[in-house]
């Protein structure tokens, strides 16, 4: 419960921060970029974060992330 409740301040203080300015952010966490691919609706705020999520991940460790969410924002492109 307290994971749950961890995570709904971070969002919201991402949220206050701005979605787009944070994920810009050099030194924003892996476990960030994670909640707000979770947590957003916009295509675009998920896109920057799966994009910047990719590039500061090991290939092998991409399961980390939301895959579904990574593929679908792929497919919409091709």
């Amino acid at each position: 419960m307290s994971s749950i409740l961890d995570d709904q301040l971070r969002l919201m203080a991402l949220k206050q921060y701005g979605l787009i300015k944070a994920i810009k952010t050099p030194d924003i966490s892996k476990e960030d970029l994670t909640l707000i691919l979770k947590n957003t609706e916009n295509e675009t705020i998920k896109q920057l974060a799966a994009e910047k999520l990719l590039k500061e991940t090991n290939i092998y460790d991409i399961y980390k992330a939301d895959l579904k969410l990574i593929l679908k924002n792929t497919e919409r492109r091709l």
